[in-house]
């Protein structure tokens, strides 16, 4: 499964730079998009593209973040698909996505992968876009 979100991933959304994986646990079912255009110069537990595929989620996560701050800091910006929700001890932008079943072959779900990339690469482009207005002046 992770070799076919990788080759998915390269053709869908190259600018998430996607690293070939190596072996993986069993349960191992979020891809953390860390070298990601336009995120790679950051500290990836502040922000951070994560495609959780077996839930159905794409988030652009941030660290350290409430969902009022992430709420107010993304007012008026926001695109239809994209929600804030809380995240542990963090915030992400999320679009919800087909599930992916890693039980399953990755040929049945083709189509749920590639909307799940295409997700996070608008998750990627939008805070391309929107930096400045997404990150606290600190960072």
């Amino acid at each position: 499964m992770w070799q076919a979100c990788w080759k998915i991933s390269c053709e869908v959304a190259p600018k998430l730079n996607f690293n070939k994986p190596g072996l993986k646990p069993r349960l191992s079912t979020w891809f953390h998009l860390k070298d990601a255009d336009g995120l790679s110069d950051l500290d990836w537990s502040r922000v951070v593209v994560v495609y959780k595929a077996e839930r159905g989620y794409a988030d652009l996560q941030f660290g350290d973040t409430s969902v009022t701050q992430l709420s107010q800091r993304s007012l008026g910006i926001l695109q239809p698909s994209m929600k804030v929700r809380p995240a542990k001890k963090s915030a992400s932008i999320r679009i919800e996505v087909p599930i992916v079943d890693f039980a399953r072959a990755p040929e049945d779900q083709h189509q749920a992968i590639v909307d799940g990339f295409a997700a996070c690469e608008l998750l990627r482009s939008f805070f391309v876009k929107h930096r400045e207005k997404l990150l606290p002046a600190a960072q």
